[in-house]
């Protein structure tokens, strides 16, 4: 079996914020537990220059969003943690890291790592509740769909051995998939041969989007964390991007279903559509990638979380929402002029005209 030197657990959870977007001052509440100068956001720092363009090397995340590290809310435990956040769609990813620099069973901590990481989780969001309830502003979670667990482990042999041992390729799927449903090895097996994204010699990277699994060798060297937090980086934008389709098709739901004769709203109508358009354009049709390696592990991320058939879904209900837009539109035109040939037969026209005369 695998020689564990390491184990990382490191949970995703996807946040749906209330209202539309994050304001200014929703964004400085949310700082007050951020610490910008923590080794962790150089952690963030170093590993997004593996994946993403950056200009001026201090990036942590993609344009348009912010990230804050929120270790010191769990200062009395040994987790990391970060919050991604988009403002303009009003969405976020909590992240959770857990690491154990010592050989354990990472079937066992993967596990554990269940329980612990969801209380984090609702520590997060409790926290959020009672500083509002003391302070009577700030913002508040409306709901948050799943976790996302990462499994990272380094390893004392060559990764290539592996893959030339059945009984190894049966203990990958269990860390990959936490055996929770008890497959068979025939399925552990599926989930782990020929599913490596990574060609690097010294790392495994396998992705499904219920869970994620990334193992290294001794070739990382001193590059551990940061290749570790690279793979998570890629997962976590294939996270906020599903979040923030599926937080924007449920707007566009309740956009399209109050959209009246005497109200047809054609501004949240083009915020919503224009909205559609920006996320198309900066996370999948020119996702800003720094290298062939990276456009490649962002695509296959992409497509074991189903991106295509989710924009294909998003492009639906963004042709409902303008075709109910386009009949509300026309009833209202049809209503105004109406309104105003009556006015001109019973004369209102001829009487505010005397009325401005004199």
């Amino acid at each position: 079996m695998p020689t564990v030197e390491r184990v990382d657990n490191i949970s995703f959870f996807d946040i749906d914020f209330e209202g539309d977007i994050l304001s200014d001052a929703q964004l400085c509440f949310l700082r007050q537990w951020s610490d910008r100068e923590s080794p962790n956001m150089g952690q963030f720092c170093c590993s997004f220059r593996w994946v993403f363009d950056w200009a001026d090397g201090e990036e942590t995340c993609l344009r348009g969003m912010e990230r804050m590290d929120l270790s010191q809310m769990f200062m009395n435990s040994e987790l990391r943690a970060s919050l991604l956040v988009s403002c303009e769609y009003a969405v976020g990813v909590l992240c959770i890291w857990e690491a154990t620099p010592h050989g354990a069973d990472p079937l066992d901590l993967k596990t554990k790592a269940w329980d612990s990481h969801y209380l984090a989780y609702e520590k997060f969001k409790s926290t959020l509740e009672d500083t509002i309830a003391a302070s009577g502003s700030g913002v508040l979670i409306r709901r948050s769909e799943r976790r996302y667990p990462l499994t990272g482990v380094k390893i004392s042999e060559p990764v290539a051995d592996i893959m030339d041992c059945r009984e190894k390729r049966v203990k990958l799927g269990r860390w990959l998939t936490g055996n929770y449903e008890g497959q068979k090895e025939a399925a552990l097996l599926a989930a782990i041969e020929g599913q490596n994204l990574s060609d690097r010699q010294y790392e495994m990277l396998f992705i499904r989007w219920t869970d994620a699994l990334a193992v290294y060798d001794g070739g990382v060297g001193e590059n551990y964390e940061t290749a570790l937090l690279r793979s998570a980086l890629v997962y976590e934008c294939a996270i906020i991007l599903r979040r923030s389709l599926c937080s924007l098709a449920d707007r566009m739901d309740v956009t399209t279903a109050s959209l009246r004769a005497y109200l047809p709203n054609p501004w949240i109508v083009n915020r919503r559509l224009e909205s559609l358009g920006r996320i198309r354009t900066s996370f999948v049709t020119l996702p800003p990638v720094q290298s062939i390696e990276a456009q490649h592990l962002l695509k296959a991320a992409y497509n074991s979380f189903g991106i295509p058939a989710l924009i294909d879904h998003s492009m639906e209900k963004a042709r409902i929402l303008e075709s109910r837009w386009q009949w509300t539109k026309t009833q209202f035109m049809v209503a105004v002029g109406l309104v105003t040939y009556i006015m001109d037969k019973v004369g209102i026209f001829e009487l505010l005209k005397g009325l401005f005369r004199s």
